[in-house]
């Protein structure tokens, strides 16, 4: 027991806090005692990111990591990026003030990160994995400007994340630095670096695509509520072994003695013939250790919970949103991989709140798992926040899974937020375990078209493993790289106008010489819209197309939510024609409103394409705060015409 003495009123108060608790001794590595700046962190290259080469020259300074190159010109104080991989490509130029750069030499070089400064106290280090920190002695404003018209901009408070099928750039201002100045039509944004602060430059991808493990990495998701099934029998794992060769164990507090402050099994040596089985079966262990629900070393580890029952007994669930207790939490990971023999962690949750010590965790926990063991990283809510993130993080690990209590099956939010290729090259997956739910052939296939994988769930019925047997397991083999990479080169649509009042624009993927008998002939199609306010599934409103129900409006908050998908019944598609109707009964009064509305199809001949676009909105409620576009009265229909643009046969 260490002794705390507290003066107060000029008394002083001896209290005893167990060495345990959250005022004992700073674990043996803790990253967040060093400056991230400094060459006492991060200088090793490892895990398929290196800085290759540093070239100084009369006229400035140029650094190569694996996926960037850095160009500085002390002369004209900027500072060019440019992408190696994905596409060979100019990427974001930096404007500083007169004078900023003058002077700028290397101090300090290591295969993980290379360290300059200028004369005037600049300070940038260039990160193996083409992260650009910078920071000023004194305060100034930086200026970036996107050197590509990105097909998607993500922000979240002044951060921002911009991408497109070939690259990604991500500006995000670190402690006390802000955003001055923003412009989303020329991509250009000016930040303020106070003293403190930092500007953080972010070239995505930064390490090669690993298309052989994306194609032959199977993941096997197990839980259980209760202690014995939260730890698989060696028959079970036995079974399982036939289905992938990652064994996942999620089942949180069940799994360990305290799921929040350490990783000590319940059952120990059930836990070891585990493990030893898994390994006879060639499959790779990766346990549940959430950053997190971990709150070591913080004030709330007097409330940890020891050996609930159940999940909710452990209530409530403690956590760390900015992770300042990282330190506490590598320690007690490293013991778990230094005495289980397992093969990898699995993080239920990343540091949401702060960009820079999520960052930390996820290059710190690659330094200590190395090349071969696995991170899987569930981080639906990732940091800074909504669809932004940082692609130099999420890249150290080797595959994310994301869309959790979220929609995702949805074209942008599967091949923008959770395929991470050519983004951070991490692999993603889809968090598809909402009720179990089976899977439909066209959720499946649009997994495959954004690049994304789907987990086996452990001891799923023949209902939920039917769709991976018939639908995903074959595409996975050596055609399908191919297949996505002709599907990443069709063009992107460019952003839309805002539109007042819905208009009949062109189709976003076109069917050239479409006929009207082609098309009655759709093998398969999905009706496309963005969605506000919609209150499903306790507010309904049926719709159908041609006369056919196919459900209702799907639901969605009080934000505009993109590329929302309804898959269509196969008795639609033969009712499909130059001219369709969409009619939408809103018999419980909801007040929501639609946009960018279109049919997307597939032809008997494997080509797809898209109707025309309905763009501008249409609006439930014509008194509602939010009405715009075309309203209705509450409680009429709303009727929507969808036209594809066909050529007359002769």
């Amino acid at each position: 027991m260490h002794l705390l003495l507290v003066l107060i009123g000029g008394v002083t108060i001896i209290l005893g806090v167990m060495s345990n608790g959250w005022a004992s001794q700073r674990p043996a590595y803790d990253p967040l005692a060093k400056d991230i700046m400094s060459d006492e962190i991060f200088m090793d290259g490892m895990w398929y990111v290196e800085v290759e080469d540093v070239q100084e020259t009369p006229k400035g300074l140029t650094v190569t990591t694996t996926g960037a190159l850095f160009q500085f010109s002390p002369a004209t104080d900027k500072v060019l990026c440019s992408q190696r991989l994905g596409k060979e490509r100019r990427s974001l130029l930096l404007r500083f003030p007169e004078g900023s750069l003058s002077g700028l030499k290397v101090t300090a070089r290591g295969s993980g990160a290379v360290i300059l400064q200028s004369d005037e106290g600049m300070e940038l280090k260039v990160n193996c994995d083409s992260l650009l920190m910078m920071r000023a002695k004194q305060q100034m404003e930086v200026t970036g400007r996107l050197l590509w018209s990105p097909a998607r901009e993500y922000y979240h408070g002044p951060h921002r994340l911009l991408l497109d099928p070939y690259g990604a750039v991500g500006l995000f201002p670190i402690d006390d630095a802000s955003l001055v100045a923003a412009d989303s039509a020329t991509h250009e944004y000016t930040y303020q670096l106070p003293g403190s602060g930092m500007l953080w430059a972010s070239i995505g991808p930064p390490r090669p695509y690993e298309w052989e493990r994306s194609l032959t990495e199977e993941v096997i998701w197990t839980y259980a509520h209760s202690e014995r099934g939260a730890v698989p029998t060696p028959e079970r794992v036995a079974t399982d072994s036939q289905y992938g060769n990652i064994l996942w164990l999620q089942s949180e507090v069940m799994l360990w003695r305290s799921w929040q402050s350490g990783f000590v099994p319940r059952l120990p040596e059930e836990f070891a013939e585990m493990v030893e089985a898994a390994h006879e079966h060639k499959l790779r262990v990766i346990i549940y250790a959430s950053p997190f629900y971990f709150v070591k070393g913080t004030p709330q580890e007097e409330e940890v919970v020891h050996m609930a029952p159940n999940f909710q007994a452990a209530m409530p669930a403690l956590t760390t949103t900015t992770g300042e207790n990282v330190g506490w939490y590598l320690e007690e990971a490293k013991k778990a991989l230094d005495t289980l023999a397992i093969d990898g962690l699995y993080f239920d949750g990343v540091y949401r709140d702060s960009v820079k010590n999520n960052y930390i965790l996820l290059r710190a926990a690659r330094e200590l798992l190395g090349d071969e063991r696995l991170l899987f990283v569930h981080n639906t809510v990732s940091a800074p926040g909504g669809l932004c993130y940082n692609p130099a993080a999420d890249t150290w690990a080797d595959f994310h899974l994301r869309g959790e209590h979220s929609h995702p099956f949805r074209p942008s939010y599967l091949r923008w937020y959770v395929s991470g290729y050519n983004i951070s090259n991490s692999i993603g997956f889809v968090c598809n375990n909402a009720g179990y739910q089976k899977p439909t052939r066209e959720q499946v296939e649009m997994t495959l078209e954004a690049n994304c994988r789907l987990p086996y769930i452990s001891g799923a019925s023949d209902d939920l493993l039917q769709p991976l047997q018939d639908w995903y397991w074959p595409r996975l083999n050596e055609s399908y790289r191919a297949y996505f990479e002709e599907l990443n080169e069709r063009p992107v649509p460019q952003p839309l106008p805002v539109l007042e009042q819905p208009t009949v624009l062109p189709p976003l993927w076109p069917l050239p010489g479409l006929t009207e008998a082609e098309l009655a002939k759709t093998v398969s199609a999905r009706l496309m819209m963005d969605t506000f306010g919609v209150g499903a599934p306790k507010y309904t409103s049926p719709m159908t197309l041609n006369g056919v129900p196919i459900g209702i409006v799907p639901c969605s908050d009080d934000a505009w939510a993109e590329e929302m998908v309804v898959e269509l019944p196969p008795e639609v598609c033969n009712t499909l024609k130059a001219e369709n109707y969409l009619v939408i009964e809103n018999p419980d009064n909801d007040c929501f409103k639609l946009r960018n509305i279109y049919l997307d199809v597939a032809l008997p001949s494997g080509a797809r394409g898209t109707s025309n676009l309905i763009g501008g909105v249409y609006c439930s409620d014509d008194t509602w705060a939010h009405a715009e576009g075309e309203s209705v009265t509450l409680g009429e229909p709303l009727r929507i015409r969808i036209p594809f643009p066909v050529q007359q046969e002769q």
